[in-house]
């Protein structure tokens, strides 16, 4: 075995496989790595001013999304971890780094290898038995039930703008909207029941409370403020005096 012709074939093998091109204002890198799907990984570099951002534009992480449709949070994780393993940044999504001219190639090649590792380590995630997670709404309904108050799953409400929503947990005797906060990305939950809230509030004059599961880590100040505009916030440990109003 040669090392020297090794590393001859091995460059031009590279250089075969990486043609680069301008689209827009960017150049278009498409190299000779490639994601789990078939695609071959492109990097785009833009000047600015003689230092140049080298990025995936968040490609990696549309190709892991694409193929993982539960456990996502997992992948800015990984993103992450794997950036900053490279000396590159992960910001929301997106794989990039900003250098001079000198270092464009490694660069580019960094970038490059990152975005294919995140669109890769799906099928590491896919691999791991998931976590049971604790189902907070079904503990709510659960002891809505045992004190027999009636609860529905499948109610419909046409808001202010028009649009149908279809609440947690609908109460009928106490024309009650009723949307638990679990622990998991309680503040994506928490903007969801804002714009639920916020379009039902003056119709008909549903009471609307939010149930928050405030064992464990802190209640985040942001959340309370929020949900505090819309409507009645219930705090999962100190839940018995609401519960016994709602089931009166």
């Amino acid at each position: 075995m040669n090392a020297e012709a090794v590393t001859d074939a091995l460059v031009r093998h590279v250089a075969d496989e990486t043609t680069c091109a301008f689209f827009d204002h960017r150049l278009a890198c498409d190299t000779a790595l490639y994601y789990p799907n078939g695609d071959s990984v492109v990097v785009y570099v833009t000047d600015h001013d003689g230092l140049f951002e080298v990025s995936d534009y968040s490609e990696g992480m549309a190709v892991a999304m694409q193929r993982l449709h539960r456990r996502t949070g997992v992948l800015a994780t990984v993103g992450q971890r794997v950036c900053a393993a490279s000396g590159l940044t992960f910001t929301n999504g997106r794989v990039s780094t900003v250098v001079s001219q000198a270092d464009l190639a490694d660069a580019v090649m960094r970038v490059a290898a990152a975005s294919a590792r995140i669109a890769e380590a799906v099928d590491f995630e896919l691999a791991k038995p998931e976590r049971t997670k604790r189902d907070f709404s079904r503990e709510v309904e659960h002891e809505l039930v045992e004190r027999r108050v009636g609860v529905e799953r499948t109610h419909t409400i046409v808001g202010q703008s028009g649009h149908k929503h279809h609440p947690t947990l609908f109460v009928p005797s106490a024309h009650a909207l009723v949307e638990p906060i679990g622990a998991e990305a309680p503040w994506t939950r928490a903007t969801a029941v804002y714009a639920l809230f916020g379009d039902v509030m003056k119709v008909n004059g549903f009471s609307r409370y939010a149930v928050i599961d405030d064992r464990g880590d802190h209640v985040k100040d942001e959340i309370q403020n929020l949900l505090q505009q819309v409507g009645s916030l219930v705090y999962w440990s100190d839940r018995t005096p609401w519960m016994e109003r709602v089931a009166q």
